[in-house]
This record gives structure tokens, C-alpha cells and sequence, in this order.
């Protein structure tokens, strides 16, 4: 009888260590999840902010004009520019790059929702990236650097299949 109770007894500790251990794998589970939807959210704040808006319509009336991206990045490089105006337009357009630069990093890191992230960012991701790439490559060439803004890039050509 006694050999039944200790038998017994394991059998109920050991239930409850997987009780205990399904509880904290579930509360850390949850904990991510939620984490990633705040994250995303912050995210969609920022786009949707006044200043994000404004600015998206500054850099969409600049892309209109369709600039000559490498000779202005040459110049703006060297501090040749004296417009201030295309001075700022170029570090508008810059900011707003860097905003999706840091979106796509963080889904790469996988901190943001993506299912949420797509139904939100999607076209606009693969809209501003088809807009942006004469900036984004001749911003890597004049910068010489080929990689400039590759998680934008890569979410982008992810987007793109997802859309499919």
C-alpha cells in the first residue's frame, strides 16, 4: 500500500510540474503575442501621426516631380546644394525611407505582428518601395554602400508574395 501512495504521489507531482510548466510556456506565449501587437500598434501610431502625414505628402509631391536622384545626391554629398528646399526635401524623403528601413527591421526581428503588419503596411510598403527605389539606389551608390535599406527591400519582395 505504501509502494501505491508514493506512486501515487510522484504521479501528482509530476502533473503538477506540467501543469506549472504549460502555465508559464502559455503566460510567456501570451506575453510575446502581446508584445508584438504593442509593438505594431506603435507603429501604426507613427504612421498615422500628423507629422507622419504631412510628411508623407511632402516626400509623394517631391517623388511627383521625378528628381534626378543621382546628380542631386552627388551634389547634396559633396555640399554642393544651395537650395534649401531640395536640401530638405532630400532629408524628408530620407526620414521617411528610414521609417519603413525600421519597420521591416523589426519584423525581421520578428517584434512586430505580421499578419496585422501586412493588412495594415502592405500597400503601402510595396507602393512607397516602387516609389523610393530610384532614391534607395542611388542613395546606395552614391553612399557606396550596396545594402542601404535592405530589410526594406526584403519585406517588400516578402510582401509581394504574400500579396500573391
Amino acid at each position: 500500500m505504501d509502494f501505491v501512495l508514493k506512486i501515487l504521489e510522484l504521479v501528482f507531482v509530476g502533473a503538477t510540474a506540467l501543469i506549472g510548466l504549460g502555465t508559464v510556456v502559455f503566460i510567456g506565449y501570451q506575453t510575446s503575442r502581446h508584445f508584438r501587437f504593442q509593438r505594431s500598434t506603435h507603429f501604426i501610431e507613427r504612421f498615422n501621426s500628423a507629422e507622419m502625414i504631412e510628411l508623407r505628402f511632402e516626400v509623394d509631391f517631391f517623388l511627383a516631380d521625378n528628381p534626378n536622384w543621382e546628380k542631386i545626391l552627388k551634389r547634396y554629398l559633396a555640399n554642393e546644394l544651395t537650395d534649401n528646399t531640395l536640401k530638405q526635401n532630400i532629408l524628408k524623403t530620407l526620414r521617411f525611407t528610414n521609417f519603413f528601413q525600421e519597420l521591416a527591421t523589426a519584423q525581421k526581428h520578428k517584434t512586430l505582428h505580421e499578419n496585422y503588419i501586412w493588412d495594415v503596411f502592405g500597400g503601402a510598403v510595396c507602393m512607397y518601395w516602387e516609389n523610393l527605389l530610384p532614391f534607395i539606389e542611388s542613395y546606395r551608390k552614391a553612399r557606396s554602400r550596396k545594402t542601404l535599406f535592405q530589410d526594406f527591400e526584403n519585406v517588400y519582395h516578402h510582401m509581394k508574395k504574400y500579396e500573391s
